[in-house]
């Protein structure tokens, strides 16, 4: 084996260990787990608006068609945005923002789980729907 060889098979034997570490593959896995959490996230909320109206998929539709129309009205406006600022104050403003907004829904869902009887009640449940 010559030495040009001999490196090479040192490269790849000693790079698994150093890929796993390098900021390549830490950057891959990170945006794999964030769209993992994110994917899982939209399919709860599809589940649980469904158990909330009677395993019905009109909560679930009506989820789809509000966020749509969010990003038809406000992706020009945020990305405007994001085109003047820093892209690390976007980058921390856009993880702060959505990682609040999915503790206000979590609380709120779990807030409407515990108190479902007492919400179908009020209003012939239309105050369930309307949360």
């Amino acid at each position: 084996m010559t030495k040009a060889e001999d490196t090479k098979c040192a490269r790849r034997g000693g790079s698994c260990s150093g890929y796993f570490t390098s900021v390549k593959f830490l950057l891959y896995l990170c945006h794999s787990l964030s769209s993992w959490g994110d994917r899982m996230w939209l399919f709860a909320v599809s589940l649980f608006l469904a158990e909330l109206y009677g395993h019905s998929l009109l909560l679930t539709a009506v989820y789809g068609i509000v966020v749509t129309g969010s990003v038809l009205i406000l992706g020009a406006v945020i990305g405007s945005w994001v085109d003047k600022n820093p892209r690390l104050k976007v980058a921390w403003t856009s993880l702060v923002v959505q990682n609040v907004s999915v503790v206000i829904c979590g609380l709120v869902l779990m807030m409407i789980y515990l108190y479902k009887t007492e919400l179908l009640s009020l209003y012939h449940g239309r105050l369930l729907v309307s949360s």
